[in-house]
């Protein structure tokens, strides 16, 4: 079978895609004012040993969902969930929508969307000044509990003509 060779138009460009935010009234809003995201899966991975070994053994044992963001300053809802949290008790969650879709590589490689459910924010900024010139931004930290695969990127393909290429030599 033919190497697989990485062409160009495959390549996705981090800056095209949509972002969505469902309020736990339903409410959708376009989160424009997310300047980048980045949502993660991390392994809980417990080490043991047994007699007689020298090495560690690993087990995994759950997974986390983490994820940070860069937003300009000025997004009204995450202060009123964490209002809400320390007067009323309830903490809000709520969920993320991430579509990447780039026209170029959509053609071959498709699209992802990736839904997180259950976003808890571990806090937000009340304020912020800065004597230097500049945009006011703040960096955002969550979790959540679930996530759902709703579309996913296709494996990239060659030329089928470079591949039957590329076997004759074989």
């Amino acid at each position: 079978m033919a190497e697989f060779n990485l062409l160009s138009q495959d390549v996705f460009n981090s800056n095209l895609g949509t972002l969505w935010m469902v309020s736990p009234n339903g409410n959708q809003r376009k989160m424009a004012d997310c300047r980048n995201i980045t949502a993660r899966l991390d392994v809980a991975v417990e080490e043991f040993r047994c007699i007689g070994e020298m090495m560690h053994r690993h087990k995994g044992v759950g997974v986390r969902g983490s994820g940070s963001m860069n937003i300009y300053t000025g997004t009204p809802e995450f202060l009123k969930f964490l209002n809400e949290f320390l007067h009323n008790k309830i903490n809000y969650r709520f969920q993320i929508y991430c579509e990447i879709r780039d026209p170029e590589a959509e053609e071959n490689r498709g699209t992802r969307v990736i839904q997180l459910t259950d976003v808890l924010l571990h806090g937000a900024q009340l304020f912020k000044l800065d004597t230097e010139d500049g945009i006011l931004d703040e960096d955002i930290e969550f979790d959540f509990d679930n996530f759902k695969e709703i579309t996913n990127f296709n494996e990239p393909t060659n030329d089928p003509n470079i591949e039957q290429l590329a076997l004759t030599y074989v």
